[in-house]
């Protein structure tokens, strides 16, 4: 018996099998053509919405930024303004300065003093409120 020589029924049962693994390979292909466009186009929305909330978070990000450094600006102005005024005689001074509301505290001399001071206050550009808590001497 040559070792090469196969009989009918073996080399019937090898085509079998070689047929059914290609049948099932394509099977699978199909599957993954049709899952494909679905996952890339899932993968895509995901990515888009990532983008959108990374701007929107860079945009908040941005605002609390200017929002801080026009706040500190503000404190900045009014403290000179009320420290450069000869009329106010301040003893005591606290300046502080959140989304454009102005606090005041520490004490002046008299009435017309706490009132100069509002009023200086309340010039600076940027200033939306002024809360004054100083409090008169005398």
């Amino acid at each position: 018996m040559n070792p090469f020589q196969t009989t009918r029924g073996g080399a019937a049962l090898c085509v079998l099998l070689v047929a059914a693994a290609l049948c099932g390979c394509q099977r699978r292909d199909d599957n993954a053509a049709a899952v494909a466009p679905a996952e890339a186009a899932s993968a895509r929305a995901a990515a888009d919405q990532a983008a959108a909330d990374s701007k929107k978070a860079t945009a908040a990000a941005v605002h609390a930024a200017a929002n801080a450094v026009d706040d500190t600006t503000i404190t900045s102005t009014v403290r000179y303004h009320l420290s450069s005024s000869t009329e106010l005689g301040l003893k005591e001074l606290s300046v502080e300065t959140h989304n454009g509301r102005v606090s005041l505290r520490g004490t002046v001399p008299d009435a017309a003093s706490r009132d100069l001071a509002t009023q200086v206050s309340a010039a600076v550009q940027g200033v939306g409120s002024v809360d004054n808590r100083l409090t008169v001497l005398h």
